[in-house]
């Protein structure tokens, strides 16, 4: 009874006969002691495929679509795939036959070809290069051939870079740094903020101070020249001051004659002589006479 238990699980768990690519109009030759296939599509490109016996008809459509894939590529030109089939996943070497990308011959940079691991629908890379005495380690997903060309080239402009920018220790020491720089500019900006502040409080103090200075110097100004003319009088009051000072905004033009005639229009109850002091005063002015 064991015994038939254990076929059946044998039976269930593993494919009694390899895939049969035949069947795609591909020429076959096995190593049933290797478990390999020797594969040839009806263009005679080939590849090779570790764990035979384990690739089913969707393992063998991927397997497919990839061979096309690669042997389609621009800048590579493919001298042979292996692709070892490993439960859900498909680990790939691709090994170029060469490899220009723009002006730079690439080829004589790769240790052991590309190694792609193909699981879910996500192609990812992982292969060294190698340039001097500098091994390079090129980890991420296969988004297009042109990405990943660009990506080897820039690696190999600057190996020492590339290899300090994808350190560990170097990340996060750099990690380390930024963070104090971004300590430092936060306290930096608060001082800034705090003395911006400081300075604009001392400044509009100092512009109000101005301003009530400028204001008692002129009511004085005004105060001694009413004085001077009209001995005992009041000074000219605050409020017609202010309505003196916005006509004449108004009217910048006219002489004082003129301009009289507009104080009288407006009601303001001021003489000339008032007028001509408040102008002296305020504006700069002088008495103009026609």
């Amino acid at each position: 009874m064991k015994k038939i238990l254990l076929l059946s699980v044998i039976f269930l768990t593993t494919n009694l006969f390899p895939y049969n690519w035949e069947s795609k109009d591909y020429s076959v030759r096995r190593s049933a002691s290797r478990d390999i296939a020797r594969v040839t599509d009806p263009a005679g490109r080939v590849f090779f495929v570790k764990g035979d016996s384990r690739v089913t008809k969707a393992r063998a459509d991927e397997i497919e679509k990839l061979a096309l894939q690669f042997y389609g590529m621009k800048y590579i030109s493919v001298d042979r795939i292996i692709f070892n089939v490993k439960g859900s996943s498909l680990r790939i070497l691709v090994v170029p036959k060469s490899y220009k990308y723009k002006d730079s011959d690439l080829l004589p940079y790769m240790t052991a070809g590309l190694v792609f691991d193909y699981s879910a629908d996500v192609l990812n890379y992982n292969f060294r290069l190698k340039s001097g005495e500098i091994f390079m380690k090129l980890t991420g997903v296969f988004i297009d051939e042109e990405m990943l060309s660009k990506k080897i080239e820039e690696a190999l402009k600057d190996p020492g870079a590339y290899v300090a920018r994808r350190d560990s220790e170097y990340l996060l020491n750099k990690l380390d740094e930024l963070e104090v720089k971004v300590m430092q500019l936060e306290e930096q900006n608060k001082r800034i903020i705090k003395n911006f502040s400081d300075y604009q409080k001392a400044t509009n103090q100092y512009i109000r101070n101005l301003q009530t200075e400028d204001e008692r110097i002129r009511f004085a100004i005004i105060a001694f020249q009413n004085d001077r003319f009209f001995a005992g009088e009041k000074p000219v009051k605050p409020d017609i001051v202010e309505a003196v000072i916005k006509l004449r905004l108004r009217n910048p033009s006219l002489d004082i004659d003129d301009f009289m005639d507009k104080v009288e229009e407006a009601g303001i109850e001021v003489s000339k002589k008032e007028v001509n002091i408040i102008l002296i005063a305020y504006r700069n002015e002088f008495k103009k006479e026609k």
